[in-house]
């Protein structure tokens, strides 16, 4: 009998013990959650070197420069948009957040394109995505916002791309201002947006 008791004062304990962390796990998880991905960096430069002066401090900071190419197969990098901010998305063709994020860069890019560089860049391993199949998505998909192919992960190195979808933002010097690592909704763009403009 002693031991009935027992049990039943542990399981007792134990129900109390799992629903107060419940209970406190939800409410702390809506205090602390967000709703967007959107993380606004310090700008991140290039450290300076001793020779460094204050001319140098007004040119493009090429830290994080990359060569991809674009739609014709021509060679671009990311310094070749110095002067303009730019927002720069990592995807694929077979990642089912990154396809859902594109009509909102189409919508931005429609919006501001003029003001703003869009680098939607395509990660081509050339084995489960090739240039052939993400030329085909965005063609089947009508999108206009200019499409580039990092064929040999010059991209993907510079920036540390683990996952995708990854946006960063890139101000008109070179410097990342702000990232999103994962899906971000037509909010976020339109807030990376005002930031690169500000």
């Amino acid at each position: 009998m002693k031991r009935n008791i027992s049990f039943i004062i542990v399981g007792l304990a134990l129900v109390l013990l799992i629903g107060g962390a419940y209970v406190l796990y939800n409410k702390l998880s809506k205090e602390y959650s967000s709703d967007s991905n959107l993380v606004i960096d310090k700008p991140t430069q290039a450290p300076p070197s001793d020779t460094s002066s204050k001319e140098d401090t007004d040119k493009y900071n090429d830290y994080y420069n990359f060569t991809v190419t674009d739609w014709d197969s021509n060679e671009v990098q990311l310094k070749d948009f110095k002067g303009k901010p730019v927002i720069l998305n990592f995807w694929a063709s077979w990642c089912p957040p990154c396809v859902g994020e594109l009509p909102y860069f189409e919508e931005a890019y429609k919006e501001y394109g003029d003001k703003v560089q869009f680098m939607i860049v395509n990660l081509t391993d050339g084995n489960r995505e090739t240039v052939e199949l993400a030329k085909k998505y965005i063609t089947d998909n009508k999108y206009t916002f200019p499409v580039y192919f990092d064929t040999k992960a010059d991209v993907a190195f510079s920036f540390s791309v683990s996952s995708i979808p990854a946006t960063y933002l890139v101000d008109e010097n070179g410097n990342i201002v702000g990232h999103a690592i994962g899906a971000i909704e037509k909010k976020d763009i339109e807030d990376a947006i005002k930031i690169l403009l500000e």
